[in-house]
Parts: structure tokens; C-alpha cells; sequence
């Protein structure tokens, strides 16, 4: 009996990824009181990331092309993940990518984008992506919000710099 159950649990959760979209487009945005070039500085540095994530344990360049540096993340237990760094434009906007989307079942990246404004720095960040496969695609939907990544790294980024974090969210 627990083996039909499992097996309906499975295929009702596949069923429900096939109602999902593949791709969405989601973001963040906050307002915080620190200085653009303060913010630029540590997103900047994926080599930083360990100082604002304290889910990453290490992280090392693993090549540099014309498409740009990719970095591999090892959290405490040893998983990894592996991102490029795609487009940058000083101080302003950085976008990462899924190096290796065959690791995570997952296309896409996510685009930080910084606005000095007279409080400080208007921080977005946008994730968009795509969940090719409809049994993750469901994991996903029944598990954790869409805006759940982007948030995270906008509190996590905003806990280092000591600000209160309190995202507004935007869906396209």
C-alpha cells in the first residue's frame, strides 16, 4: 500500500508541474541606507560571497572565457554549484548564471541591479529561469515560494551590511 501511495504522491506532484509554468521571471526590491559603492563591493566579489552566505563554505574561480569567470560554491556538507558571472556594468548591474544547469535542474540567472537614490541604494534582484522538468517544476511549486531565492539573497546580503530588509516584490 505504501509503495501505490508513494507512487500517487509522485505522479500528483508531476501532474501539478505540468500546470506550472516553465519559466518565470520574479524579483526584489529594497532600499537601504548604505552607499551604492559600499553594496557594489561585496556583490561584486564572488570571491566574497562566504563573507555575506553563510551557506557557502568556500568558492573558487574554476575557469575564465570570453562569456566570463566561472565560480564553484561548496557548502559544509560538500555540494556544490556552479555559476558564471555574464554581464557586468560597473557599480551598477551584475548578472550570474547557472553554469552547470544539469547539477540543479534549473536554467537561468539572476540579475542585482543598484540605484543610488537619497536614502542610500535602491537594491533589485531578479531571478529568471527556467524548470524544464515537470516533477521538479511541482517539487518546487509545493515546496517554497517563487520569490524564495531572490528574498534570501536580498536578506543575506542586507544582514552583512547590518540593514533591515524588507523586499518588495515584482513578477513579470
Amino acid at each position: 500500500m505504501l509503495t501505490i501511495g508513494a507512487a500517487l504522491g509522485v505522479v500528483g506532484v508531476y501532474v501539478f508541474g505540468l500546470s506550472q509554468p516553465a519559466r518565470h521571471v520574479v524579483g526584489a526590491t529594497d532600499t537601504w541606507s548604505v552607499p551604492p559603492a559600499e553594496v557594489w563591493a561585496l556583490l561584486s566579489d564572488p570571491l566574497a560571497r562566504p563573507r555575506w552566505r553563510p551557506d557557502v563554505d568556500r568558492i573558487a574561480l574554476i575557469s575564465e572565457t570570453a562569456e566570463g569567470a566561472t565560480y564553484r560554491e561548496l557548502d559544509a556538507g560538500g555540494d556544490r554549484f556552479d555559476f558564471r558571472v555574464v554581464d557586468v556594468v560597473l557599480g551598477r548591474r551584475l548578472t550570474l548564471e547557472v553554469a552547470a544547469p544539469e547539477q540543479i535542474g534549473f536554467h537561468g540567472g539572476w540579475t542585482w541591479e543598484l540605484a543610488p537614490v537619497a536614502e542610500g541604494t535602491r537594491v533589485t534582484v531578479t531571478e529568471d529561469g527556467t524548470i524544464d522538468n515537470p516533477l521538479f517544476r511541482g517539487i518546487y511549486g509545493l515546496t517554497r515560494s517563487q520569490w524564495a531565492t531572490v528574498e534570501q539573497e536580498l536578506r543575506l546580503l542586507g544582514g552583512h551590511l547590518d540593514v533591515a530588509v524588507h523586499p518588495e516584490r515584482s513578477a513579470r
